[in-house]
């Protein structure tokens, strides 16, 4: 029944074919973008779901943190026991606190994270590592390992020689008084 009205009302009774011309234009403009809208939306949502795995691979399955503040005081016991902890196969030390990267003449604010050498045995890091490879250090420098939006936005390159700068605030005492100064 309902297509017997659409039908009805697209197609003019009279012999103006300019109106039926129209209406059909009309319709498949409706149905291309339609099915463009669905295709995109179909992409996007695959996308969604490749960059959530990846990025599950590098949070871990339970992190523990400080009721108060943002460090735990005395955090080598913390690890101790939750090691201890049946099915726990590993636990680390990471921190997580807002800096300022500075690379060349484009800083941006970021998360940064300081993690230990043995870092990737705990995730995979190393499978979403686009460019480059992961390392923390040599015997000369240390390393960042960049995600791509600030990598982008400080027009940063895997390999580069010029020295990628952090800014974090410098806690002293319980006070937390602020006083910038570089990390490498």
């Amino acid at each position: 029944m309902p297509i017997k009205i659409a039908l009805r009302y697209l197609k003019s009774k009279k012999a103006h074919n300019a109106v039926n011309i129209i209406s059909i234009i009309s319709i498949c403009g409706v149905v291309v973008t339609t099915a463009a809208l669905v295709c995109v939306l179909s992409v996007f949502n695959g996308f969604r779901g490749v960059i959530q795995d990846r990025l599950a691979q590098l949070d871990p399955q339970v992190a523990i943190g400080p009721s108060a503040g943002k460090t735990i005081s005395n955090a080598d016991s913390v690890i101790a026991v939750a090691t201890k902890v049946e099915g726990v196969m590993m636990a680390m030390p990471v921190v997580e606190d807002q800096a300022l990267a500075v690379y060349a003449d484009y800083q941006m604010p970021v998360r940064l994270k300081g993690v230990p050498a043995n870092y990737h045995e705990l995730n995979s890091i190393n499978n979403t590592i686009i460019d480059g490879h992961y390392a923390l250090q040599d015997d000369v420098s240390s390393f960042a390992v960049v995600g791509v939006g600030p990598a982008v936005n400080l027009r940063l390159q895997a390999g580069s020689l010029r020295m990628l700068q952090f800014f974090a605030p410098r806690r002293v005492g319980k006070e937390c008084r602020s006083r910038w100064s570089p990390y490498h």
